[in-house]
């Protein structure tokens, strides 16, 4: 096989994936509002009523969700790398995603853990004001870094930009390693490519999920797990070959997903002691799920969503910040209609439009028109996003 060229071509396909499964995020979290998680990593306000529908809904859409935005992320530096050098991504990654994530757990994270600290009964430390509780956020619970024993620092919702974050660091000498001649030889020709382009063998990367999914470190938030994902999401661009294979397995990726979902929702939360065949079977079910649910998407987003628009140019550029802000709007109305003697559906419903609607109106007001703000949330200056625009050729 000849040697491919690189692929730099901007894929609006993962433009407009990132933008919906950040979208989905909102009525997700809103879900969470009306369930009982506690395994989850990111603290929640939780209403006096329960839904078991959301929570059944939280449990699908936890499933491919955050992997895809892992995946798109993982395809974005695959386009990042094809124009800039090692020292210029980790400097992008800086101005990306280091300076958001203080700026989020200095001034975005403590009102949010505040207002949890207000709900729950039993917390082992209470506070009477925020400005009492401040101080303390910021003196972690290294047993409990999810903040609900103490209240404490917790990543909440910007677990993703940490994760993202170290990634991109430790991941970078594989992926300039697969850009060189070492690399392309392995992945091209007679390669990895090759290999996985086919009859079935693109659904065989299901394993690696499931043995990482295996050793017991970050609870739910598995950064083992989340690695692979971003990984996956360069080796996807390295050859088109990937792409070809995904767009052939389309169908397949999703019939298998419904089926291996069904069983998970019949049998329910993993079920028996460590390593047994149960127990096996259920993780082994479970990640391939997860990765028929991302085949399907990729597959069908590029089968239908590979175009540019005007609202594409728009929500590219506001997704990340709305991803940034969208959780503490999130949180505050849910605080603030707690009260409300109204039914699910009702304070669900108010609580997505809500959050929607405050989210993108701070970020047309303030967000995108002032440049300290634009530089606080990850976008770049006005005038260099007007040099740029016309030849960005990253997807995000």
């Amino acid at each position: 096989m000849p040697e491919q060229p690189l692929q730099l071509t901007r894929r609006y396909d993962l433009d407009w994936l990132r933008v919906l499964a950040v979208l989905l995020l909102v009525p997700y979290h809103s879900a969470i509002i009306f369930s009982s998680l506690p395994q989850t990593q990111v603290v929640y306000v939780y209403d006096s009523q329960h839904s078991f529908l959301l929570m059944k809904m939280v449990d699908f859409m936890y499933l491919w969700q955050m992997p895809l935005l892992f995946v798109v992320a993982g395809a974005a530096s695959w386009f990042a790398l094809g124009i800039r050098s090692g020292r210029q991504y980790l400097g992008e990654r800086v101005n990306r995603l280091l300076v958001p994530l203080l700026f989020g757990m200095i001034v975005l994270l403590p009102p949010t853990l505040y207002l949890w600290t207000r709900t729950v009964p039993r917390l082992a430390v209470r506070f009477p004001t925020f400005f009492q509780f401040y101080p303390h956020y910021f003196v972690p619970d290294m047993a409990d870094l999810s903040g609900r024993t103490q209240g404490s620092w917790t990543p909440q919702h910007l677990w993703f930009v940490l994760y993202l974050l170290g990634y991109s660091a430790l991941a970078l000498p594989v992926f300039q390693y697969l850009r060189g001649p070492s690399g392309k030889r392995l992945v091209q020709g007679q390669g990895l490519a090759t290999f996985f382009a086919g009859r079935g063998t693109i659904l065989l990367l299901a394993l690696p999920l499931a043995l990482a999914s295996a050793v017991p470190i970050g609870g739910s938030e598995n950064p083992l797990v989340y690695l692979v994902w971003f990984v996956y999401g360069y080796l996807l661009m390295s050859d088109p070959c990937f792409q070809a294979a995904l767009d052939r397995h389309t169908l397949t990726a999703f019939l298998l997903a419904i089926l291996f979902t069904v069983f998970i929702f019949a049998v329910g939360q993993k079920v028996g002691s460590a390593w047994s065949p149960l127990w096996t079977l259920w993780g082994v079910v479970y990640n391939f799920s997860r990765w028929f649910w991302v085949v399907g998407v990729l597959g069908l987003g590029h089968r239908f969503l590979n175009t540019n628009s005007a609202v594409l140019r728009y929500a590219n550029e506001a997704v990340y910040p709305f991803y940034i802000l969208h959780y503490p709007v999130n949180m505050l109305a849910g605080y603030l209609l707690r009260p409300w003697n109204a039914t699910v559906a009702v304070k669900y419903t108010v609580i997505v439009v809500l959050t929607t609607t405050v989210t993108l109106a701070l970020y047309e007001a303030l967000i995108r028109r002032f440049d300290l703000l634009r530089i606080l949330f990850g976008m770049k200056r006005l005038g260099v996003r007007r040099r740029d625009a016309a030849s960005s050729s990253a997807p995000g």
